[in-house]
């Protein structure tokens, strides 16, 4: 067995301590493939983070479209609603026709109630037929 010293030993100031390592290398090899072990681990870790990281973008990206889109929705009623509004408003048959190409009936409502007319949405609401060109599709299952 070959001495090796390793440190000054804090008890007894001046003398050197020391660790006894077998000649055949056992704990040499062992060590090393221990490492080796940890280095695939800390390469599969950064492999699984940056997957991660990608499908986190693109949850974000996602999240960012559906909260776009409930905005939009409403901007979409508060103005099919004043579209309402001004058709029975001003009796005007273009902007009826417009809303009626869409799907969307006006009714009117009594003048002495002083409430807006109604404004149905379309029969067949559906969601949007793609999503737009910054968003990734979702994967197909």
């Amino acid at each position: 067995m070959a001495v090796v010293r390793l440190w000054w030993d804090a008890e007894s100031y001046g003398k050197l301590a020391t660790m006894q390592i077998p000649k055949n290398g056992l704990l040499f090899w062992l060590s090393n493939a221990l490492a080796a072990v940890f280095l695939v681990l800390v390469c599969i870790n950064f492999v699984i983070a940056s997957g991660n990281r990608s499908l986190q973008i693109q949850v974000n990206t996602r999240q960012q479209y559906i909260n776009q889109s409930i905005q939009l929705s409403q901007l979409h009623q508060q103005l099919v609603s004043a579209l309402a509004t001004i058709a029975v408003k001003n009796n005007n048959q273009a902007i009826r026709q417009i809303l009626a190409d869409v799907g969307i009936t006006v009714s009117a409502t009594d003048k002495s109630s002083g409430t807006a007319p109604a404004a149905a949405p379309p029969a067949s609401a559906s969601p949007p037929a793609s999503i737009p060109t910054g968003a990734p599709k979702a994967p197909a299952h």
